[in-house]
């Protein structure tokens, strides 16, 4: 769904920019169960070609022409996210001065807990690499398991394909040939390593190499 509902009316998009705490009553779900937060990143030049294939909600803030297989516009405008009520945004009408750093927004949120409603009992928050689950989807899983995720009873299968029946296929995201829009355009990558320079951090952190 675009808008699971964690708790009662209480409804968040999938995407949430993560600057400030969600409301406190995503501490307990429908069940009054408690509630567990997955966050999935995806390292920061794949992230960006998926969003020159495809951008979504993402816009320049000045009019600016999204072209398809292009990463310029996504370095040099501010960008904000453009969703309407269906997507309830929480923190819509917010700008960042460039895609990559609405990535650093969202690791640095994720790493930090920033999403984290306050409340007396702090929530399980997991962060999971999105090449990780193409890699080594089984040991996820189960590492996940382990570590109090709830799961249903139904056993566990690797999906090979893309659900949509769009996109590419596991075999094909995890070929070292995949292509990246910084390939051949030297510029493009030395104004993406300027972005990135300030948050090496999260990097570590997440155990990606800096761009």
């Amino acid at each position: 769904e675009g808008s699971p509902s964690p708790g009662g009316d209480l409804k968040v998009g999938k995407h949430p920019v993560p600057r400030e705490p969600l409301d406190p009553r995503c501490l307990h779900g429908e069940d009054d169960g408690p509630t567990v937060f997955l966050f999935t990143i995806r390292e920061v030049k794949a992230w960006i070609t998926s969003l020159s294939k495809r951008p979504y909600e993402v816009y320049a803030v000045k009019k600016a022409h999204r072209k398809l297989g292009s990463v310029h516009w996504m370095l040099h405008n501010d960008v904000h996210l453009r969703t309407s009520d269906w997507y309830n945004n929480p923190f819509s009408s917010r700008t960042w001065g460039s895609v990559p750093e609405l990535w650093a927004q969202y690791a640095s949120g994720f790493l930090s807990g920033a999403l984290i409603p306050h409340g007396e009992h702090r929530p399980l928050c997991l962060i999971v690499r999105s090449e990780d689950i193409l890699r080594n989807p089984r040991v996820i899983v189960e590492e996940l398991t382990r570590l109090g995720l709830p799961r249903n009873g139904n056993p566990f299968e690797v999906i090979q394909d893309s659900l949509p029946g769009r996109g590419a296929s596991r075999s094909q995201l995890l070929s070292s040939s995949t292509p990246n829009v910084f390939d051949g355009d030297d510029d493009a990558l030395k104004e993406l390593r300027r972005l990135m320079g300030p948050y090496h951090n999260l990097f570590e952190q997440l155990g990606h190499t800096p761009p």
